[in-house]
């Protein structure tokens, strides 16, 4: 695998072990801002690479500039233009508010898990809206909007990177230009919610 596959797929998966852990520190009533913090810095020291994570993005970085030409980075960065505001702003959607900042939110003020009561159909989100808990914790919720987008520019670095046996699709740029393009999915790549996930 090269190395934007690798960092995609990588980024995808620790949110997923870091919100999954933290579900079940919630369950087991230790949902409190400083474990969240703690775990949120030992975590990735626990992985196979360690902290190791500079060079691997250095080197996606690097594959992905060769991969694509420099008029697709224009086309992509103009693109990108109109989530600038959204990712700056505080979170403002109903529907973020109540259900995915909500759950994370009611178990950091019970400083544990509040399952009493609720659907079982809205548990499926969980582990993954357990990482909003963090920019609760420090007080800030745009931290969810940069999480849910880099998870989305990591799906697309995993979907768009180099296939075993063969070079990078030089057209490989016109998926992440098509999300950048519907204003819908650039919404939904910019909420803190688990739809895109």
């Amino acid at each position: 695998r090269g190395a934007r596959e690798r960092f995609g797929l990588g980024l995808l998966a620790g949110w997923s072990v870091r919100g999954a852990a933290w579900l079940g520190l919630a369950l087991a009533g230790l949902w409190f801002p400083g474990v969240l913090l703690a775990t949120a810095l030992l975590l990735p020291a626990a992985t196979r690479g360690g902290l190791a994570l500079r060079p691997l993005l250095a080197s996606a970085l690097t594959e992905a500039r060769a991969a694509w030409p420099r008029e697709a980075w224009v086309v992509l960065a103009l693109l990108a233009i109109p989530a600038v505001p959204e990712l700056l702003t505080p979170e403002r959607e109903q529907d973020a508010f109540i259900y995915h900042l909500g759950a994370p939110w009611q178990y950091l003020v019970a400083h544990k898990a509040v399952v009493a009561h609720v659907p079982a159909a809205f548990h499926l989100g969980l582990p993954f809206e357990m990482v909003f808990g963090l920019g609760l914790a420090l007080g800030d919720d745009r931290l969810g909007r940069w999480i849910v987008l880099a998870c989305a520019a990591a799906g697309f670095a995993a979907v768009c990177a180099p296939r075993r046996g063969g070079g990078p699709p030089a057209n490989g740029w016109l998926a992440p230009a098509a999300a950048l393009a519907s204003w819908p999915i650039l919404l939904l790549a910019t909420r803190a919610k688990n739809d895109m996930a």
